[in-house]
């Protein structure tokens, strides 16, 4: 039940010494060996202490901000901010607190500053001119809202939209022409012509790729799981594309050959993995841990021993 359900289902149909593969799931094409199972049992404590202790002081971190919201939420109602300088000044009496107006937004948007989050956007949409909410929790903690203005639904008018409509039009012209370029490239290198020497007629830039496993960086790319995708269905020798690659252009590809791991290469790469989801478990109880030390640390002056080793001052 811990892993993704195609895994499950492979494993724990085969014996151990089997294997099994290849298997899809939404993270590509796995191959797997069954060394062997387990009982299922209580693990000790010596084995999840810092798991427990992780939990236990992520527990409290969350309790703690949910209280100090609360406490802000009793202040607000008690002060009743009416303007942005007022919501500032709140602000800046927690270095935890910070104050923004967003953007105007529709109820199925994205909240400007915030993210996805329809439990919120209906709260605020049903809410009158200045009312005020919370706290909700978001991804980042905690949120507090007012509500500044309503604007009746409808097209904008031009002047207030016409940057953003230019700059819409500027970029569908360009996914057009990167199109017509990439399959203009895909026709050639199909046929078999120097691909490298139209590209540099024509402006675009060829990056040879030594290997790329799914999910990485593609060089000249970036991450691209549209182009991976389209990489990882062909077979050795096909040319790819034009495929769209958001905020890019459009991307063309060749694949020259494509690898499977042995199952040692195979269980390497998962024990580097789960190496680094040690190590990413073992940095968060660290910031956990130097967190709950911060805040709980007190420090109190002496003023006596100050004077004691402070410079004596002298007169000339």
């Amino acid at each position: 039940g811990r892993m993704v359900k195609a895994f499950d289902e492979a494993v724990f149909s085969h014996k151990p010494g089997e294997i099994v593969g290849p298997i899809k799931s939404q993270f590509g094409y796995h191959i797997i060996k069954v060394e062997g199972f387990r009982p299922a049992r209580v693990r000790p404590l010596s084995e999840v202490k810092d798991q427990v202790k992780f939990r236990l002081l992520e527990s409290r971190a969350a309790a703690e901000g949910e209280s100090r919201a609360a406490a802000l939420a009793r202040r607000i109602e008690r002060e009743k901010p009416k303007t942005d300088a007022a919501w500032d000044k709140l602000a800046k009496g927690d270095e935890a607190v910070n104050s923004f107006v967003s953007p105007p937004f529709g109820e199925k948007d994205v909240i400007p500053g915030i993210g996805q989050n329809p439990d919120l956007s209906k709260a605020i949409f049903a809410a009158k001119v200045g009312d005020t909410g919370g706290p909700a929790p978001i991804s980042r903690g905690w949120m507090i809202w007012q509500l500044k203005e309503i604007q009746p639904a409808g097209i904008p008018p031009l002047k207030e939209i016409k940057d953003k409509v230019a700059g819409l039009v500027v970029k569908e012209k360009a996914l057009k022409m990167a199109r017509a370029k990439a399959s203009e490239l895909a026709a050639a290198w199909k046929a078999g012509k120097d691909v490298k020497a139209l590209a540099k007629k024509m402006g675009v830039a060829v990056t040879p790729v030594r290997s790329h496993k799914r999910g990485q960086p593609i060089p000249g790319v970036g991450p691209s799981p549209e182009l991976d995708e389209a990489i990882f269905a062909a077979s050795t020798g096909a040319v790819v594309g034009p495929v769209t690659v958001p905020k890019r252009g459009a991307a063309v590809a060749k694949v020259v050959a494509l690898t499977v791991l042995t199952p040692e290469e195979l269980k390497a790469a998962m024990g580097a993995v789960r190496k680094n989801l040690e190590d990413q478990r073992v940095n968060n109880l660290i910031s956990s841990i130097l967190e709950e030390r911060r805040r709980n640390t007190v420090i109190t002056v002496d003023q006596q021993l100050i004077d004691r080793f402070a410079p004596k001052k002298t007169s000339g």
